[in-house]
């Protein structure tokens, strides 16, 4: 208090002198007046300085005082239901999956020696924010919150994904492996109406994710530009199961270029053309792949298919609500990806992995919304994706296959011997298409890849929906 006091009667003097200085300046010359106003001006700045330095921040230096983050006061602070939604796991699956990552995370004690003065940087903290960094946080709010800088959170975060995509894996089982195919089949026909959709061993669609643009990181970053959505993005092939579990993603190929093309030039897509999966056994996609024995399309508005069309639709629909959950529980899909162009791929593959790890351990992927808002930080909301009624993205990601390509396409056929055969069980178990609800009307027929609205207009709907 002494200290203080005597700062409060130095800064105290120093005014007094300058509004003395000011005063006597009015009798000089007009430029000895300047001179002393030019002095009094500083002493007035010193003044001010000088009762602001005891609580000025020091930010250099080895002796810089900062705010140490406690994990587990962190962690005693937020309930069940908060820490689900702030990391988008239970606190058991939390734990679990730090007890495999662990080693992964750990730095030596050296290089702690040099980071947030000393403190050693806990593995909890490293996946905590990076989860919260995934769940849709901006990196201003977690240097806050977990007193890390810009860099050791992108540093964290690469960390994560690492060996998240190391020891969470995505296997498709080999193509020889009758008993584990057979397996994700049984998933489908399980499901399916009496039982009659056999071979399904996979849902496959591709999705485009925005991105920002790559710049300098590769040589020709337009050819990463999507001029339909006028923006930057990656194509993600993925087939998933069943159960909305991904089984398969591939990540390369530009995004201009067509599904069914992007399928054909994927590993397990090139397997698949050459004969190597067998027969009896399919995926199941949209109509921006090519027919074939090995993958099942729609009909193309066949009257005496639409029983078969509906049932392969029905099968397909795990792909598109997959989606809808990623997108839906990690937010980091909310807005372009702002990481390293190379880390970009990798952070789209750990997140899939996560997905499959929460499906796995039954953890749902419901957040608070409010006025179609969800709050991915405290009193701060970002714009939710828009699902239907199916759960598939009709804003945050866009599904739609591409118009058909001019050049050549795997060669596709407008029958199957193993379209037919599904067509025919359809048709034996007496299934149709079940009519529709009270109130609907058909979808009017609309080509592929073109939008009866104006960019303006679709952007007033996407507003309108989101505040409905």
């Amino acid at each position: 208090m002494v200290l203080e006091r005597d700062k409060l009667s130095d800064w105290a003097h120093l005014i007094a002198e300058s509004s003395n200085s000011s005063s006597d300046d009015a009798s000089d010359s007009t430029d000895n007046g300047l001179d002393q106003s030019i002095v009094a001006i500083v002493r007035r700045r010193q003044a001010v300085c000088l009762w602001l330095q005891p609580h000025r921040v020091q930010r250099r230096g080895p002796n810089r005082v900062e705010p140490i983050f406690c994990w587990h006061t962190h962690e005693s602070r937020l309930t069940a239901k908060t820490f689900k939604l702030r990391y988008r796991l239970d606190v058991f699956a939390f734990y679990e999956l730090l007890r495999l990552i662990w080693d992964d995370l750990l730095v030596n004690e050296g290089q702690a020696v040099r980071r947030r003065n000393g403190q050693l940087i806990s593995p909890h903290v490293r996946l905590a924010t990076s989860l919260r960094y995934l769940a849709g946080g901006d990196t201003l709010d977690l240097m806050l919150i977990y007193s890390l800088s810009r860099s050791e959170i992108y540093a964290s975060l690469y960390a994560v994904i690492d060996a998240v995509n190391h020891h969470l894996n995505v296997p498709f089982p080999a193509l020889d492996d009758i008993a584990a195919l057979q397996e994700i089949s049984d998933g489908f026909q399980e499901h399916s109406r009496e039982k009659v959709w056999r071979g399904q061993v996979g849902a496959i669609d591709g999705v485009h994710i925005a991105m920002q643009n790559p710049g300098a990181a590769i040589a020709d970053p337009k050819s990463y530009f999507v001029p339909r959505k006028d923006e930057f993005a990656l194509l993600c092939i993925a087939i998933c199961d069943q159960r909305r579990r991904f089984i398969y993603h591939d990540i390369s190929s530009a995004p201009t270029t067509h599904d069914s093309m992007a399928w054909a030039n994927s590993p397990l897509g090139q397997e698949v053309i050459a004969g190597k999966l067998p027969y009896g056994f399919f995926f199941n996609g949209d109509a921006a792949f090519s027919l074939s024995n090995s993958l099942l399309t729609p009909s193309g508005g066949d009257p005496a298919l639409d029983a078969y069309d509906f049932e392969q639709s029905s099968n397909r629909m795990p792909i598109e609500c997959a989606f809808g959950i990623l997108v839906r529980r990690f937010g980091v899909f909310w807005r372009p990806l702002a990481v390293r162009f190379d880390r970009r791929a990798k952070l789209v593959g750990a997140c899939m992995r996560l997905h499959n790890f929460c499906i796995d351990r039954n953890i749902s992927h419901e957040n608070v919304l409010e006025h179609g808002m969800s709050e991915i930080q405290p009193n701060r909301y970002q714009p939710a994706p828009v699902l239907d009624h199916l759960g598939r993205p009709t804003r945050a990601l866009d599904t739609r296959g591409l118009p058909r390509p001019p050049w050549p396409r795997p060669t596709s056929q407008s029958h199957t011997l193993m379209r037919n055969s599904l067509a025919k069980a359809v048709t034996d178990a007496g299934l149709v298409r079940p009519p529709l609800r009270e109130g609907l009307v058909p979808k009017p027929a609309q080509k592929r890849g073109r939008s009866t609205y104006s960019g303006l207009e679709c952007s007033w709907r996407c507003a309108t929906a989101l505040t409905a």
